[in-house]
């Protein structure tokens, strides 16, 4: 009859027999060697192997824990069985573990089971998935694409809501003057600013997953529009408007079918750092220069969007500049860099969280009126301005109106949203929460398709509005609920007191956030890191966005960092190892000393075996042996760092394996996990070579390639473990 035992008493014997063998410096130091990367690893393959070693026999007597541990240290110097063995066994054991932990076991506290019976524990396992299916109800998978669900279900008042309102409002108050200035920066009505900060901003609420990030128009994204749009159309015509809502829409198409196709991870790291500065320092100084028209009142030309034109169209116009229009614009500036610069003090760091720029526009506004300074100084202003909520509206989609925008929606798209993930990602970092990117995609994605039939041109995350969000103590999105119905509240009753708002003072504000975007610390960091590729990068997407505008800059970027990624993959780093003076461990620090002059050529490869990868795998592999002082005589391949294998990788190793016992080289391998042991079994490698050829260590590699006994090498082990 087959003996009954407690399943958390076998569990128990198991892991603790388990934490003894950790404590085991030399099944841990040769475990440690083999394929793990710490303690836990360790323990974690200890416990399947003891599963499997007690196979289905559950009562672990004495004797029996002894042979285990035994049969375990013989692994450890054998072959590569040890993380190999039953899977529905290691299953088991992992589900009787779980149920240990879940309320289902505690109900059967004292129940026992047959050794060779599992219909009880499946039965338990059946249990346990029908609890946690109740658990995961359909609310909170809906929250998963409706993250304002789960901010309401945690949603505190008197923790949240104070700092959710004061935030929405501070951000709000620097919300209007500088989304108005965008759309002047868009070459658009002023009003769009606003219609572009309204809707897209409740439907990011919705579905965003940051609680700092503050969509709306941004200095990037806006100043791509011109480029695209002047050539089409007119600025300020209506077809022009309609081109620049069609960017929102098309945009927000892209980043939405990358988020439902999962594709965040793609677009996250699309531009590494120094690339994405090298565009943003570009167009940062496109950003200030186009300002010139406003700033001095006078004419620029449309279709100037790079450094050249743009310097062309000023000189010939400068003559006809209004001084006093400078003046204005001068004095905005100077409030506005200076409440900066006084801010920085720590003593008045909370002049931070005041909105300085909304300050300034209603002075300015406010002197503007009451002095008539568009009649006495012939000071442009920003005139009428459209009452009301945006209305929803529809265009009629074409191939031309696709094919003509397709390139600029790509770059707003890509540009737009990876400036939003690194603020969003920034500041989830400093509150200790988990940013959804593929989410993020999806809400970006949509915020500016739904925004676009209310007039809005593409939003982005903005960073100086998400950075006083985040300084102003924001808890949730529901602070960017507050910030939209504030712009719902100026639309609706207050836009017309935005009537003599002089022209300067917006392009001063814009002025101001452009040249807060360029950054001479990360220039002076690369140059400190002597990260002299990167540092070339940098530079050279720079120049190139400033001389060419930012569209094209955008696309050198993009394809800049595509042939980067496509070398380095193809590249991986192969290095020649060495044994450590004193030690089993093979590397390639100076202490370790060279096994080329016995004639074995030990390597690693930093990658998996593809077919991207094979060639260069090669290439370095025939570059040793033929400048080898001595004759190779053994191949020895350590195989910790290739996870797993692709076909043509397995099509060129079997044939460089072939062409090396040709020429009666040997090829022993090391560290080869068991998904990547199977892979060589199943396409015939273990047979080529001999199943003897595969080795836990690469210490034991090389001594069986020095042609030692399973006996010496054991006691040269021992010896320099101890």
């Amino acid at each position: 009859m087959a003996k009954k035992v407690n399943l958390r008493s076998v569990i128990a014997t198991i892991e603790d027999l388990a934490a003894q063998l950790v404590a085991d410096e030399r099944v841990r130091v040769t475990l440690h060697q083999k394929f793990l990367r710490n303690l836990e690893d360790v323990e974690h393959v200890l416990i399947q192997e003891l599963t499997t070693a007690v196979e289905h026999d559950v009562v672990l007597s004495y004797q029996k824990v002894k042979k285990a541990k035994q049969r375990l240290e013989d692994m450890c110097f054998g072959d590569l069985t040890l993380v190999c063995g039953d899977t529905n066994l290691k299953q088991t054991f992992f589900t009787m573990r779980r149920l240990a932990e879940t309320d289902v076991m505690k109900e059967t506290e004292d129940m026992t089971m047959d050794a060779d019976d599992s219909s009880k524990l499946l039965t338990l396992n059946r249990a346990h998935n029908v609890k946690v299916e109740e658990k995961t109800s359909w609310s909170n998978r809906l929250s998963q694409y409706f993250p304002i669900i789960k901010w309401t279900k945690n949603y505190s008042w008197r923790r949240d809501l104070l700092g959710d309102l004061f935030a929405g409002c501070t951000v709000a108050f620097m919300t209007f003057p500088q989304t108005m200035g965008y759309a002047i920066l868009a070459q658009l009505p002023p009003i769009y600013g606003l219609y572009a900060a309204f809707v897209p901003v409740f439907i990011y609420s919705i579905l965003g997953t940051s609680a700092e990030m503050s969509v709306g128009p941004a200095a990037m994204v806006a100043l791509m529009i011109p480029s695209t749009i002047t050539p089409l159309a007119p600025p300020g015509s209506d077809l022009y408007i309609l081109y620049a809502t069609f960017l929102s829409f098309f945009s927000g198409i892209i980043l939405f079918a990358a988020g439902m196709l999962n594709g965040g991870f793609i677009v996250e790291n699309l531009l590494s750092i120094p690339l994405l500065m090298g565009w943003i320092q570009g167009a940062a100084v496109l950003i200030v220069l186009s300002q010139a028209s406003g700033f001095f009142q006078i004419t620029i030309s449309s279709s100037s969007n790079n450094l050249l034109s743009v310097m062309e169209s000023i000189s010939d116009e400068i003559g006809n500049s209004n001084g006093f229009s400078v003046l204005v614009g001068g004095i905005c500036l100077i409030l506005l860099f200076g409440s900066r610069k006084i801010s920085g003090i720590r003593r008045l760091m909370w002049l931070r969280k005041l909105p300085i720029s909304l300050a300034v526009l209603i002075g300015v506004t406010m002197l503007s009126k009451f002095l008539q300074w568009d009649t006495r100084h012939n000071l442009h202003i920003i005139g009428d301005i459209p009452q009301g909520l945006p209305q929803f509206g529809f265009f009629k989609l074409s191939w031309d109106l696709i094919l003509a925008s397709f390139k600029a929606a790509m770059a707003i798209a890509i540009i737009g949203f990876m400036e939003g993930i690194s603020l969003a990602k920034k500041f989830a970092g400093l509150r200790k929460y988990r940013i959804d990117v593929s989410q993020e995609l999806r809400a970006l994605g949509l915020a500016n398709v739904i925004g676009s039939c209310f007039k809005a041109f593409p939003v982005t995350g903005s960073v100086t509005r998400t950075t006083v969000n985040y300084q102003s103590g924001s808890r949730t999105t529901y602070s960017s609920v507050v910030n939209g119905i504030l712009v719902g509240a100026v639309l609706m009753f207050l836009s017309p007191l935005f009537y003599h708002t002089p022209k300067t003072a917006l392009s001063a504000i814009v002025i101001s956030a452009g040249l807060s975007l360029i950054d001479i610390a990360e220039i002076r960091f690369l140059w400190r890191i002597k990260a002299k590729y990167d540092l070339l990068q940098l530079v050279a997407i720079f120049l190139i966005t400033l001389f060419t505008g930012p569209e094209i800059g955008a696309v050198f970027a993009v394809l800049v960092s595509v042939i980067l990624i496509v070398y380095r993959a193809t590249k991986p780093a192969c290095h020649t190892l060495g044994q450590v003076v004193g030690t089993t461990v093979y590397n390639t620090s100076e202490y370790a000393r060279s096994t080329l002059k016995k004639g074995i050529l030990v390597v690693r490869i930093e990658s998996g075996l593809y077919f991207y990868t094979t060639a260069w795998l090669k290439e370095n592999l025939y570059t040793w042996v033929n400048d080898a002082s001595v004759p190779v005589k053994a191949l020895v391949i350590d195989a910790s760092t290739i996870e797993e294998a692709d076909a043509s990788g397995i099509h060129g190793l079997l044939e460089l394996i072939e062409e090396y016992q040709k020429k009666n080289i040997c090829a022993f391998f090391s560290n080869v996990t068991p998904a990547l042991y199977e892979t060589f079994d199943l396409a015939g490698i273990v047979e080529t070579i001999g199943v003897d050829s595969f080795f836990g260590t690469t210490h034991e590699a090389v001594q069986v390639a020095q042609g030692l006994s399973f006996s010496e090498r054991v006691k040269m082990m021992t010896i320099t473990l101890n």
